[in-house]
């Protein structure tokens, strides 16, 4: 019964695909499944998640894009399905887009089909996988694919990967293919191979260690572009682009009891990328460098310690030259700031420069008993000509008055360079003091309220904020809140403006629908230290989820 699920899901699932996808890759998966023996036990899951957008005109905030005027409504969401047995794992995944906002916030796209598929088979030490493929090398310094829906990332490696354990601590990673693109793939070439060994040595010594290497060959295409480009520069600024790139890093981890450092280096060899300080390419090698050094102690007061520092030259690392944003980008570098999740104090976020920074993180947490907590964060980023970008100082306390009721005090102070952060020359520096709180006290066994306040004090950008939200958990179906964010000190003059947000969620087993509506300023959205800007959003979501 098992096997005719799989063959008429993936049937299905394949007749909707759009021209793009192979024919080669149809009948692959239809061999695999007609070869699966009726004998063969395995394990069928999947999930399902969708996301309808109502956009409603608001000109007072600029929720005006031919979202608002012309598709007025729009859909994206995400069916995956995954077969695994003694004889192989296939995954698929289809997606599809209807007047989407997700891929470009300022304009729909329509577009559906296989958005990822995967053939896995371990042969003794060996795992071989064809078809998307995500994975990183160490901390993605030089190379990551993932699939992050919710900013619209999806930089899979469409190709093979083979990975090698010839021993239970060292493995090895080797994987080629062209870098997913929507429904297609770019066509430059990237492949790489990483290894990682873990280390145990005596008096509680531990150690992961490895090296990977990068090489991304573009395509004839893209390099007569990027010569065009160059041939209309002054003489003094051309030079001769290649065809091979070459990233490379090691770094390592140590544990010795209580103590944790882990230390990183990568470099690029000559690369054709953006200049930071106008819109034309330069040729330049880069660097990486990264170090995290943390130490804690449990107790009856327990002390934590984490201490970053970054540098990143000229490490701007894509398919193509040819790319932006957050398209096309071979490596991961989020920020190493701290990641906030209050709607006030996530307004102004560290935004990674690829090519020019520089960032030190101190993270301090101490706790003193049982009722309390207290936590102390601060980080400092500069840029080109140590130009300062960004800094936070972040305090907050925790008491647990009771088994009920426990409630959080904090401030955070941040200066944020809009100029270069936000990509508007001129804009003056932000300057912001912020205090917060939030009370959390749980009713009974099965009802809890949550309510979080903020007040964000500036001269600058938008002027000063409140933001108040409660929220109520009714286990174990429904989840609602309510909220508003108020422009409480308009700069120069400007209308006040309230930003709300009503939300209600049900949840039935594995499943969970939910409807809100958002008005929302324009900001960052930002996720694992990743930060897409969006334009300003005034409308109704509705959110569907399943997993089976």
């Amino acid at each position: 019964m098992m096997k005719v699920q799989l063959i008429l899901i993936f049937g299905v699932l394949f007749s909707l695909n759009t021209k793009s996808q192979s024919d080669t890759t149809k009948s692959l998966i239809a061999s695999i499944s007609e070869a699966v023996p009726s004998n063969n036990s395995g394990t069928f899951s999947g999930s399902f998640y969708s996301n309808t957008n109502g956009f409603i005109r608001d000109k007072k905030i600029g929720a005006t894009t031919p979202l608002y005027t012309q598709s007025l409504s729009a859909v994206e969401g995400w069916f995956n399905a995954n077969y695994n047995s003694r004889l192989v794992n296939v995954s698929l995944r289809y997606d599809f887009y209807n007047n989407s906002n997700l891929l470009q916030p300022n304009e729909p796209y329509t577009n559906s089909g296989i958005g990822y598929w995967q053939i896995n088979k371990t042969i003794d030490k060996l795992d071989i996988t064809v078809g998307s493929i995500y994975d990183q090398f160490g901390s993605g310094s030089i190379f990551r694919a993932y699939w992050e829906p919710f900013i619209g990332i999806d930089n899979a490696v469409q190709g093979a990967r083979v990975i090698f354990r010839p021993t239970n601590n060292l493995t090895i990673k080797a994987i080629s293919g062209k870098q997913k693109y929507r429904f297609g793939s770019f066509e430059p070439v990237l492949k790489g191979i990483n290894a990682e060994q873990s280390i145990s040595m005596k008096h509680n010594i531990n150690a992961t260690v490895g090296a990977g290497l990068m090489n991304r060959t573009l395509n004839k295409s893209t390099m007569n572009a990027i010569a065009d480009n160059i041939n209309n520069y002054e003489l003094v600024d051309r030079f001769i682009p290649k065809y091979n790139e070459f990233a490379y890093q090691g770094y390592g981890t140590f544990y010795v009891k209580d103590f944790t450092l882990a230390l990183e280096y990568a470099g690029k060899t000559k690369d054709v990328i953006q200049n930071a300080t106008s819109t034309q390419m330069i040729g330049k090698t880069g660097q990486f460098i990264q170090s995290n050094f943390s130490w804690s102690h449990v107790g009856k007061r327990g002390v934590g310690i984490n201490l970053q520092y970054r540098k990143l030259s000229n490490f701007e690392y894509r398919i193509s030259p040819l790319e932006n944003g957050l398209t096309g980008l071979v490596n991961y570098l989020p920020s190493i700031t701290r990641q906030n999740t209050y709607r006030l104090m996530a307004r102004y976020n560290a935004v990674t420069q690829f090519n020019n920074e520089q960032t030190v993180q101190a993270d301090i947490m101490y706790t003193h008993n049982e009722k309390n907590m207290l936590q102390l964060n601060g980080s400092y980023v500069t840029g080109i000509n140590s130009q300062e970008l960004f800094h936070e100082l972040y305090f907050d306390w925790l008491h647990q008055y009771n088994e009920k009721f426990k409630m959080l005090f904090g401030i955070q102070s941040v200066m944020f360079n809009q100029a270069v952060l936000q990509g508007e020359p001129g804009a003056e520096n932000v300057y912001t003091i912020t205090p917060f709180t939030e009370l959390n006290y749980d009713i009974n066994s099965k009802k809890s309220m949550r309510i979080e306040a903020q007040y964000l004090s500036t001269k600058q950008d938008s002027g000063s904020f409140v933001n108040v939200l409660i929220d109520l958990n009714i286990a174990p179906h429904w989840s609602l809140s309510a909220g508003d964010m108020i422009n409480v000190i308009p700069k120069s003059g400007g209308d006040k403006i309230n930003y709300y947000t009503l939300f209600a969620a049900y949840t039935e087993g594995a499943s969970r629908i939910a409807l809100a509506y958002v008005k929302q300023l324009a900001g960052f959205n930002c996720n694992g230290g990743i930060c897409r800007y969006e334009p300003a959003f005034n409308g109704v979501k509705l959110t569907l989820s399943s997993t089976f």
